[in-house]
């Protein structure tokens, strides 16, 4: 099974970036993505966001050094609402956006996403308070879930729960 796939100094460019999503739908053993100095734009970044919309098992995201514009961080950033998995993204020496536009791109994105730890790249007062914010939240939503799993297991027939019967 592949958990991590390292594209690094492969100019795959959008097109590649199309073909790789295109080969890893359905893919629940990725982990490690690295796509840095990789030549994608807006055209990559929009098909790579589908890739974290739809998947719950990428926890490692490196993008550095790209020519991706605002389209493309605003439609990575808009996945971000919807992945729970993802805790560490790189995108360091992505120029074509400033400071700015990334706050307003990915701050909203965090109001719903607690599980990304850390965001290279960006110097930002308000980012880095979201990451400590949730730092602090991890230890409860994994709590949290772990209660309501419990409460699944505790909730269905018993019959052929084996040892989770007794929870």
């Amino acid at each position: 099974c592949l958990a991590r796939l390292v594209l690094y100094l492969n100019s795959i460019g959008d097109e590649g970036v199309v073909a790789l999503i295109d080969g890893l739908r359905g893919n629940e053993s990725l982990r490690k993505l690295n796509l840095s100095f990789c030549d994608i734009s807006d055209e990559g970044a929009i098909t790579l966001s589908s890739l974290l919309m739809d998947s719950s098992h990428l926890e490692t995201l490196d993008l550095i050094n790209n020519q991706i514009g605002g389209a493309g961080w605003i439609a990575l950033a808009n996945s971000l609402k919807y992945n729970q998995n993802l805790r560490h993204l790189s995108i360091s020496s992505c120029y074509k956006y400033s400071r700015a536009n990334f706050e307003d791109a990915f701050i909203p994105a965090f109001e719903n996403n607690v599980t990304l730890l850390q965001l290279d790249g960006i110097e930002s007062s308000k980012i880095e308070a979201i990451m400590l914010r949730n730092k602090e939240k991890i230890p409860t939503a994994v709590r949290s879930a772990a209660l309501l799993l419990i409460g699944i297991r505790r909730s269905t027939d018993s019959e052929g729960m084996g040892d989770f019967a007794g929870f």
